[in-house]
């Protein structure tokens, strides 16, 4: 199927007509995303479509002519580009050949934003698919081989590696390991992180517990990252608590990002929409209202909800009152949240 309504360019032209240069990885792996970008704002759903059996199409022809060529830089830069959700399907089919050459590249020379761009592909795969656990594993020890050289790493590097582990518990050793990896190059970057970066590295870490050390370890060296001035734009309010749902308050470390994230709301001037609000209070449902930082950060959020006018689905409604299960109404933080959702459920 052609593609159609796609901005003129050469390398559209090169990869809708099947030209041979595009069998190099090259140009396979830096041509597409220009492709995309154009039919982000041109394409049709059709378009979309012809761009994903493409994709599959050049990916799959790639790893199997191709990818005995790779140095960590065509390698890193196929995982970014194939790990979108759109095309992730098409990736896992294919992870224990790359998981095998990624083992082959293990004693090359890479770079921490190589690694970030390996394990960001992997944000939409589950810890237990074929290969990601060794994927995980090889990326751990070259992780923690690299950081030692590094002087600076940027947040962005930082937050592309929780996005990546998104689905992953962090459970076994080697992802424990690139906690720790992870925890060392937050350290390396000398200025705070923005409010999206901090929400969406919060955001990343979703899936894990701070049952697990070295998860603390990771939420200690962020809050030191964290914005001091200024406050939250809506989806960072959401995507920061939401990230937050397998964090028990009894913690000293997620207490310590509670008081972070308080100003950051309380400050944030965006009214806040259901899905943003109800993913911030989903989030806490591990925590409890005998701590004064969760009271802090319910008091910070009920003036968000009450002037919300935004209709709220039943699912919205569900998730923002589970994720109230730990309060109790015997504090008047509780009781004012309550009182803000009751309005929005009884129009739900």
């Amino acid at each position: 199927m052609p593609l159609r309504q796609i901005a003129p360019s050469n390398v559209a032209n090169e990869i809708t007509n099947g030209s041979p240069a595009i069998t190099k990885h090259v140009n396979f792996v830096d041509t597409v995303p220009t492709l995309v970008n154009s039919m982000t704002l041109k394409g049709t759903i059709e378009d979309i479509f012809a761009y994903e059996e493409l994709v599959e199409t050049r990916f799959n022809k790639f790893v199997e002519v191709d990818l005995k060529h790779c140095g960590p830089g065509s390698i890193s830069n196929l995982m970014r580009m194939t790990g979108k959700r759109s095309t992730h399907s098409t990736l896992r089919a294919k992870l224990p050949t790359i998981a095998s050459k990624l083992k082959e590249l293990s004693s090359k020379m890479w770079t921490f934003k190589q690694i970030a761009f390996v394990i960001n592909g992997m944000q939409f795969l589950n810890e237990t698919d074929d290969g990601v656990g060794d994927i995980i594993s090889t990326m751990a020890e070259i992780a923690a081989r690299t950081i030692k050289f590094e002087k600076y790493v940027p947040a962005q590097n930082t937050v592309m590696l929780l996005t990546g582990l998104s689905n992953s518990h962090c459970n076994n050793e080697h992802a424990r390991g690139l906690l720790s990896t992870i925890v060392i190059a937050i350290n390396k970057c000398d200025e705070r992180y923005g409010f999206m970066e901090i929400g969406n590295a919060l955001y990343g870490m979703h899936s894990m517990s701070s049952d697990n050390a070295e998860v603390r370890a990771v939420l200690a060296a962020l809050v030191l990252k964290a914005p001091c001035r200024g406050g939250f734009r809506g989806p960072s309010v959401g995507n920061a608590l939401y990230g937050m749902q397998g964090m028990s308050s009894d913690h000293i470390e997620v207490r310590a990002m509670l008081r972070a994230l308080t100003p950051l709301i309380q400050q944030g001037s965006s009214i806040l929409e259901p899905q943003e609000i109800s993913n911030a209070l989903y989030g806490m449902r591990r925590m409890t209202s005998d701590h004064a930082e969760v009271r802090a950060v319910l008091a910070a959020l009920s003036p968000k909800v009450q002037i919300c006018n935004f209709v709220f689905g039943a699912q919205s409604i569900g998730n923002a009152l589970y994720g109230m299960r730990g309060m109790d109404s015997d504090h008047i933080e509780v009781r004012d949240m309550l009182a803000a959702l009751a309005p929005k459920i009884e129009k739900c």
